[in-house]
């Protein structure tokens, strides 16, 4: 396994399935991320592979910023965008579309995921995860005035259209739900970045990072084969939840 990230096995699982895909074409492959924030994810990803297409879209302006500095010299596009509603252009035809790290950040849900569907074509695969670590102290009985009432403002200014830091937790029975709703079928889902893992990573020695990153993925990818039926309460030992979608048509 190449390393094209770090501090993070979702992502790392993710991009090396992409990186198999690409080599299997030849070197092309287009891309559309959906919530790019900086493209910094990417970054190795598209210098390895410089005939890659990739579009980035974000609502937030300097994120798209950052992605153009970060991105410079790749074959890539951002686009300052919303987040609902967007689809891609007539001619445009998409192999890959991933969402890393943005539902658990979006208000309307179902809407998010139905402008998801917009990018996927026939054959088009999408790789969409999602955090439960932000929500970590509350899934053990830890929530604080404070942040009730920090989390009530949030919700109170999503109703009325400012997103900017939106959070929630994502059922896993309403995601399903969502799912089906948007046209959208499961090829794979799988648990990811058990947080003792995720910790342990920001030890270790920088000349051993790769390797323990290797070892971070193949361990939980055992886990994943043990027969386990995901459930809500998993939150409280695995920091994220990873799909691969496809169009149900």
């Amino acid at each position: 396994m190449d390393i094209w990230t770090g501090g993070n096995a979702a992502k790392l699982y993710c991009l090396d399935r992409i990186a198999q895909l690409i080599t299997q074409r030849g070197g092309r492959l287009s891309i559309a991320d959906l919530g790019c924030g900086d493209g910094l994810h990417f970054a190795l990803l598209l210098r390895a592979f410089p005939q890659v297409r990739y579009v980035g879209l974000d609502p937030d302006a300097a994120a798209c910023a950052r992605a153009k500095t970060a991105l410079r010299g790749c074959n890539a596009d951002i686009r300052t965008t919303p987040v609902y509603d967007v689809a891609p252009t007539a001619n445009e035809r998409f192999d890959v579309v991933v969402s890393f790290s943005v539902l658990e950040h979006v208000y309307q849900r179902p809407r998010y995921l139905r402008t998801c569907a917009r990018w996927l074509q026939p054959g088009t695969v999408m790789y969409l995860n999602y955090d439960a670590g932000h929500f970590l102290a509350r899934l053990q009985g830890n929530y604080p005035w404070r942040e009730r009432f920090r989390d009530w403002r949030r919700r109170w200014r999503a109703m009325r259209g400012n997103e900017a830091d939106y959070q929630a937790f994502v059922r896993e029975n309403d995601f399903r739900t969502w799912l089906n709703d948007a046209g959208l079928a499961i090829q794979e889902e799988k648990f990811f970045n058990l947080y003792a893992l995720k910790e342990l990573s920001k030890a270790v020695p920088k000349e051993r990072q790769d390797e323990y990153l290797r070892q971070w993925v193949a361990y939980e990818l055992s886990l994943n084969s043990a027969g386990v039926t995901y459930t809500d309460r998993m939150a409280q030992w695995f920091g994220t939840r990873n799909f691969v979608l496809t169009r149900r048509d």
